[in-house]
């Protein structure tokens, strides 16, 4: 097979022929690309922005884990300043969607927590999350480990990746 022709259209149409890296690598363009679209119409029929979507998605990921995110978590997770941090936070919490609480052991802290599990005020976020588990749940013990492998491989590879340095002809 041609590995160009992965990238067209009826690339998942493989016949007799094993599914190769260049497929895995395929699918998760596709994936990528139906993610970005999902936020745009989301951000269009919500008015609420790719930050404060997935910060609300990593508070209450968090929360269903039994686990604790504090605002500099927040800020790490997304990659954006403490100040960003804080005016995000503001947002979220003005816009009744989490609140801040006292860190149970460490009172000098402050942790992250959503106003409801429900997430109504985001139905597409809990569809994106509920499919993500389904799909999820659905992999046999060896796909998952297949796909685990090869996500936490590319996580680390772009982790030590440098950056690249646009220059001007």
């Amino acid at each position: 097979m041609d590995p160009r022709s992965v990238f067209q259209e009826d690339w998942f149409d493989l016949g007799n022929q094993k599914v190769t890296g260049a497929h895995a690598v395929a699918s998760l363009h596709d994936l990528q690309r139906a993610i970005n679209e999902w936020r745009r119409r989301n951000r269009s029929q919500s008015g609420v922005g790719d930050t404060d979507i997935v910060a609300l998605q990593i508070v209450f990921d968090a929360e269903k884990e039994g686990l604790a995110v504090s605002p500099r978590d927040l800020s790490e997770r997304l990659g954006i300043t403490s100040a960003a941090t804080t005016m995000l936070i503001d947002r979220l919490e003005a816009s009744g969607h989490i609140r801040r609480e006292r860190h149970p052991s460490d009172r000098r802290s402050v942790i992250l927590r959503p106003v409801s599990l429900a997430l109504e005020p985001y139905p597409a976020l809990a569809a994106l999350s509920d499919l993500i588990a389904a799909e999820a749940d659905s992999l046999t013990p060896d796909e998952a480990e297949a796909v685990a492998s090869f996500l936490g491989r590319l996580a680390e590879g772009v982790g030590k990746l440098g950056v690249a340095e646009l220059r001007k002809s």
